[in-house]
């Protein structure tokens, strides 16, 4: 590998000479022990990067299944998951949430005859 490698563009040899001298020899950083060193930090420090990157990933990837989860009965005000969950048991699906009638949709704990309302207009 030639240092001019280590930099991008048409004026990477330009550079390379210019940061480690004509001999090679990094006339910023000293000792080519301190180059040899300041690269194996950078290298630890991209794994460290790419480790945080992956767990973002992980983060994002959990996120958007837990959105493409998410059902009409989400946008409902007044619906919360408690609520939610027990027309889900009663009924099974959203499409029989949909089918159900005022007075069946009453019949499940925690919904009233305004919110059973609400749900039958928000999922026509």
């Amino acid at each position: 590998m030639r240092l001019s490698d280590l930099f991008v563009g048409e004026h990477a040899d330009y550079y390379a000479e210019r940061t480690f001298g004509p001999m090679g020899f990094s006339t910023m950083l000293g000792s080519p022990a301190e180059l040899i060193e300041l690269l194996g930090n950078l290298y630890r420090r991209v794994d460290v990067l790419e480790a945080r990157v992956q767990r973002l990933e992980a983060k994002l990837d959990k996120i958007l299944d837990q959105s493409a989860r998410r059902t009409p009965l989400d946008e409902i005000k007044g619906l919360g998951q408690e609520r939610k969950l027990n027309l889900l048991r009663r009924f099974g699906s959203v499409e029989r949430i949909r089918e159900a009638s005022i007075e069946e949709l009453c019949e499940v704990s925690g919904i009233g005859l305004i919110l059973a309302q609400r749900i039958k207009q928000k999922l026509s």
